[in-house]
């Protein structure tokens, strides 16, 4: 995988610096800086899956910017320039914040994204009194569409196991 920050750029409204790999950072109008990137995952297969992840990096809090969901639009889409990829989203639980990520994504997806080129299953599941909320997003002519968005689900259902064997 390898995503041009100069790509990026061309159509995104603020100004995205490449970080490690396949990570970028950019700083809003009100000073918040953002890291966003793809990890590869080799849950689902060996090759082309990858978690997409988004960082407050300061940690500071701004109003609704809708800038930066622009930003990080152009970023997911040239992520998706490049077939077949399958990008996973997991919601980071640390702050127990994970259901606002969720409804987030779920607004970014109604708004950007073309239904009828992608497919985005969402699961959650409740374990030890924490909802983990998951989504995978693919397109539709992935050659492996349907065996993923399946494994997806088994995977996402048997997760209490794993993480009660931790």
């Amino acid at each position: 995988l390898s995503l041009s920050a100069e790509i990026i750029n061309t159509k995104a409204p603020y100004h995205v610096v490449k970080g490690e790999e396949n990570s970028f950072y950019f700083t809003t109008d009100g000073g918040v800086v953002y890291n966003v990137g793809f990890v590869q995952d080799q849950m689902l297969a060996d090759e082309g899956v990858y978690q997409f992840y988004i960082v407050n990096v300061n940690h500071d809090h701004e109003r609704r910017d809708a800038l930066v969901w622009e930003t990080i639009r152009c970023v997911i889409e040239v992520f998706f320039q490049q077939e077949p990829l399958v990008m996973l989203y997991i919601c980071d639980t640390s702050d127990e914040r994970q259901d606002v990520r969720d409804r987030l994504f779920k607004r970014w997806y109604r708004e950007y994204a073309n239904p009828i080129e992608f497919t985005l299953v969402n699961e959650h599941i409740e374990f030890d009194g924490i909802v983990y909320f998951g989504s995978i997003l693919l397109k539709k002519s992935h050659p492996n569409h349907d065996e993923l968005i399946s494994k997806f689900h088994h995977i996402i259902m048997d997760l209490p196991n794993k993480l009660d064997n931790l």
